[in-house]
């Protein structure tokens, strides 16, 4: 009987929760994806193999948002037909891959790690070095700025990746399960990494339907922020609050997780040196941030997870209680 109930496999809430124990436990174990191709590394070559195919730049801008749009749903559209082939084979103990994917999506516990190392080495005063392994999980160039700029990086990259990396990726599986997020992923991929240029491109289309399915998860992740602030020394949770409804950000998805975590700490995060071109600050703190400050925010972010963690427990029992 338990070799049955184990080869059918738990409900989603409870591989949610799985899943996030997983990932906070290992991350991305060191050498792991030197032998297994990581799933948005595969969809992100696959996506700019499409965008090269498709995005010219003598066709109209019309034409280009046509075949934006057109990618989005043949891409996406591939993405939940594998999540489903994964769900739906019928195959035993085919749960355990679903929980190995959802894992490999999330990216919490990497992102902690890499903030303790990057506090470390900021603290050493050593900007190149800093640069170079900030850069390394930037997805952008760093080395024109300050050491305080890093480590402003550092906290505003925690704040988007909770809602980005964490958050929607554990909404969307308990409402549509492993195909709503690999269709989720494989839109974000077609995303573009920069800007939206005047007139739009290609990926426009994709940045919008990702900064719409976002809405929901950054309010969350901007909750759990606030919360989670209460139990951090020295934070101020109502500043949290406040920062977080009187800031305009040019973020959709990481603006108002980025807003509760400079109200929280104390700190002006943004400002002229963000990749995408924004120019305003979040917060009315310090915009010198410094080593003790991504701790903090690490702090907080791992105790909004713990929040999280403890939510999809509580809907996992009571789901349970009502069976």
């Amino acid at each position: 009987m338990i070799s049955d109930a184990l080869a059918v496999g738990p409900d989603r809430t409870l591989i949610a929760l799985l899943a996030l124990l997983l990932d906070a436990a290992i991350g991305d174990p060191p050498g792991f994806y030197r032998w297994v191709p990581h799933p948005r590394h595969i969809l992100d070559r696959l996506a700019r193999q499409l965008e090269r195919r498709l995005d010219r730049d003598f066709r109209s801008t019309r034409t280009r948002h046509v075949r934006g749009v057109m990618s989005i749903v043949a891409f996406g559209g591939c993405g939940a037909a594998v999540g489903w082939l994964i769900a739906s084979a019928g195959l035993p103990f085919a749960w355990f891959v679903e929980l190995i994917v959802l894992t490999m999506l999330l990216g919490q516990g990497a992102l902690w790690r890499n903030a303790r190392r990057a506090a470390a080495v900021i603290e050493t005063g050593d900007q190149p070095a800093a640069a170079k392994l900030v850069g390394d999980f930037a997805d952008g160039a760093v080395d024109q700025r300050d050491l305080h700029g890093l480590a402003r990086w550092v906290v505003e990259h925690g704040a988007f990746a909770f809602v980005s990396s964490v958050v929607s990726i554990a909404f969307w599986y308990i409402l549509l399960g492993l195909p709503g997020v690999l269709a989720m992923a494989a839109m974000r991929a077609l995303r573009p990494s920069g800007p939206i240029p005047p007139g739009g491109s290609f990926g426009e289309a994709a940045a919008r339907l990702d900064d719409a399915l976002q809405f929901l998860p950054s309010i969350i992740a901007a909750g759990f922020i606030i919360v989670a602030s209460v139990f951090a020394p020295a934070a101020r949770p109502w500043r949290a609050v406040t920062t977080v409804f009187c800031t305009r950000h040019p973020s959709p998805i990481g603006g108002r997780p980025e807003a509760a975590l400079a109200g929280a700490l104390n700190l002006a995060l943004g400002g002229p040196s963000r990749g995408h071109g924004a120019t305003a600050w979040v917060g009315t703190g310090r915009a010198k941030v410094v080593p003790a400050d991504i701790r903090r925010a690490a702090f907080i972010l791992v105790v909004a997870h713990l929040l999280l963690v403890g939510v999809i427990a509580a809907l996992t029992l009571a789901q349970r209680a009502l069976i």
